[in-house]
């Protein structure tokens, strides 16, 4: 079981493996400047490297978000084209933190509140559980739209 939340996918493409790569290169940016411009013409839609038909990306954006996966991938050939596969998974500081501050928040109220007892482990638990749980919405949802990007790239829908 995994505790960083992480999901897998593979695409198929009718396409040849250098073809693939050449797509997808074109909307890589290997590298970004301290001030990005978001309205330049030259934006990518990831950020990140290339290497001999394996890459790590993560999606360019303009503004700071938690719950972006890190993209680690693999582009081979099949019979009726390429495959590309790649994972994606979370940030394991952030979980931490969204972890802590609620389970923190429900200790020290109830320490506040109550005597310490089975009610302080019980909401010290609770509030773990609840960060993991919004943590892991947060990642889902931007995992579904990375996907999607990432599809629409290689089947240059974009």
């Amino acid at each position: 079981m995994r505790f960083i939340p992480y999901v897998h996918h593979a695409i198929e493409v009718e396409l040849p493996v250098s073809t693939v790569i050449e797509s997808l290169s074109r909307e890589v940016h290997r590298d970004r400047t301290f001030w990005p411009n978001p309205f330049a013409d030259d934006r990518k839609s990831f950020m990140g490297s290339m290497t001999d038909g394996s890459f790590r990306l993560v999606r360019n954006i303009y503004y700071l978000n938690s719950f972006l996966p890190s993209i680690k991938g693999k582009i081979t050939e099949s019979k009726t084209g390429s495959v590309v596969s790649f994972s994606m998974i979370g940030n394991p500081a952030v979980i931490v933190v969204f972890m802590l501050l609620p389970a923190f928040f429900g200790f020290i109220l109830t320490t506040l509140l109550t005597e310490p007892d089975f009610l302080v482990t019980a909401a010290t638990i609770a509030g773990l559980f609840l960060g993991y749980c919004v943590y892991t919405f947060g990642f889902m949802v931007q995992q579904a739209v990375d996907k999607k990007l990432l599809t629409d790239v290689l089947l240059k829908k974009t």
